[in-house]
């Protein structure tokens, strides 16, 4: 009996699985057709894994194990098995007719954080250290309870004019924050309750979706809504209303100064009606926020405030602190809330401010490059941090580009793109698009720019909004771009155009060697199934 004919690309697959390399250029013709179950993306303090919002993550221990039901094994999960990301010592992969299971042995003195933001599921994986905050939270007393006696608050939308109105009803006064950070407007209240969200709205202009953050002190939910839309807050007695909408009424600001009379040198903010702090992790970035709530009427931060140890982070009501130190301190005395470390806050001594963390020149920043071609994606150089590591390097690029947005066109565009730029090298792609948007929208004239147009496609592609991703690439400022053609043909391959697809990926062939990192393989592996020699390109 003659032997049967395996397709190349599997007997490919094959040899170079048997030779202990991860098959990482070419994919199987029986997973070639699945959408990606996994994409990884590293720094030297964080190995962040991207799933499907179906994924089941669970931590106990040394141990992750990820459930993704009705997935096949792609060369994503082989590589994941083959050679771990960085701190991981070891993973195992068990297949079944209900999907995949993957197993994650930690490596010594790792953790791991899971959670669910922007239509995905993550884990995050870092070394092990004490979170900033975590056992200083600060829960009102001797109040009455405003839980309830059901137990649950229920989220009632209402439209109205153009302004969705989120009220929930609660059986007493509490205290509230509301505030944004990147593509999501948090709502925070100082009790805990079980939160009903079956009436939320979703696929509104106001408000994309609106999902839940877990906590046991407080109750808490994040909505997804565009960069354009607005949040005020308001009270009458128990029941609160949230307002979304592009404009918003002006609040009274929350004085902020120093605070070191007698003791190291400090940070206060009058917060009227404060009631609690609440450290709280974002799901969206992987960090702790302390977030301080207080009763109404509203009052909040106009404007981000940059300190050598901390971020105020804007408000429509309560106050929220970005530590930059792990040991910072946020702790509410009334209506003052106190800022600052054991041995104190690097203050000014000349003033009430303390030293700001003016953006630098442009080269003394040393902003990411712009690549060779519109949608070149320069992984390896954009997604370096330095010696500081991550969170100080995109602290200081978002500082730059903060001060940069805020001189209006006169401050230029380029470290808005340098945050762009380090974002998508980063595979940060959700966060990429929301930087983009803003800069679009208050500069029309880059919807014209070729690296925009790239950068923002690429971003959507990786994020699988492929009609967004083709929207930008149909611009005529990117359509003779090599690099843009195989974002193009690989938007086209997953919605299904295979004959478009086929044209993008032979007029981008010259670019594919170019695209170092995780999605050049991604981007062969889509070519796979196109019926021609395309691993002749990658000789």
């Amino acid at each position: 009996m003659r032997a049967a004919r395996l397709p190349l690309p599997i007997l490919l697959c094959a040899s170079v699985a048997l030779s202990g390399v991860a098959p990482v250029l070419v994919a199987p013709v029986w997973a070639a057709s699945a959408p990606p179950s996994l994409s990884i993306g590293q720094t030297a303090d964080l190995t962040h894994l991207e799933f499907p919002a179906s994924a089941v993550i669970a931590v106990n221990g040394p141990v992750a194990s990820v459930r993704l039901p009705h997935a096949v094994i792609t060369p994503e999960i082989t590589r994941l098995k083959l050679s771990p990301p960085r701190f991981v010592k070891t993973a195992t992969v068990e297949a079944d007719q209900g999907g995949i299971s993957l197993h994650l042995i930690l490596a010594d003195g790792a953790d791991a954080r899971s959670g669910k933001a922007d239509g995905t599921a993550f884990l995050n994986l870092s070394a092990s250290k004490p979170a900033p905050g975590v056992g200083q939270d600060q829960t009102p007393q001797g109040r009455p309870n405003p839980v309830p006696a059901s137990g649950a608050v229920k989220l009632q939308p209402e439209l109205r004019d153009h302004i969705l109105l989120l009220k929930l009803a609660w059986k007493a006064p509490l205290g509230a924050a509301v505030f944004r950070r990147g593509d999501a407007i948090w709502v925070v209240f100082d009790a805990a309750a079980k939160l009903d969200l079956s009436a939320a709205p979703h696929g509104l202009p106001q408000a994309k979706r609106i999902e839940a953050v877990p906590g046991t002190a407080f109750t808490a939910f994040r909505i997804i809504a565009p960069p354009n839309i607005t949040a005020s807050a308001s009270a009458a007695g128990g029941v609160w209303t949230i307002a979304l909408g592009p404009a918003a009424d002006a609040v009274p600001s929350v004085p902020i100064g120093r605070d070191d009379p007698s003791g190291p040198p400090g940070l206060s903010a009058q917060v009227s009606g404060s009631t609690g702090v609440f450290w709280i992790a974002d799901p969206a970035v992987g960090d702790r926020l302390a977030v301080v709530t207080a009763l109404a009427p509203a009052k909040g931060l106009a404007a981000r405030q940059t300190f050598v140890e901390a971020t105020l982070l804007p408000t429509s009501h309560g106050l929220v602190v970005s530590p930059r130190a792990d040991d910072l301190q946020v702790r509410a005395d009334g209506d003052l809330v106190r800022i600052g470390r054991p041995r104190g806050l690097a203050l000014s001594p000349a003033s009430l401010q303390s030293r700001r963390i003016e953006a630098p020149a442009t080269e003394a920043l040393a902003l990411p490059a712009a690549a060779a071609m519109p949608g070149l994606i320069d992984f390896a150089a954009w997604s370096q941090v330095g010696a500081r590591g991550f969170n100080a390097r995109y602290q200081q690029l978002e500082d730059a580009a903060a001060t940069e947005g805020g001189k209006g066109k006169v401050g230029g565009v380029q470290a808005r793109l340098g945050l762009a730029r380090f974002l998508v090298g980063s595979e940060l792609a959700f966060e990429a698009q929301g930087i983009l948007n803003l800069l679009a929208k208050s500069d029309r004239s880059m919807l014209g720019d070729a690296e925009f147009r790239g950068l923002r496609g690429a971003a959507r592609a990786m994020s699988g909004r492929y009609r967004d991703a083709q929207a930008d690439f149909s611009s005529p400022v990117v359509s003779d771009d090599p690099a843009s053609s195989l974002w193009r043909g690989y938007a086209a391959q997953k919605l299904g155009d295979d004959a478009g697809a086929r044209k993008q990926f032979e007029a981008g062939r010259s670019a594919l060697n170019m695209m170092h990192g995780p999605w050049r393989a991604r981007l062969a592996q889509t070519w796979a199934v196109q019926p021609r020699r395309w691993w002749q390109q990658l000789a």
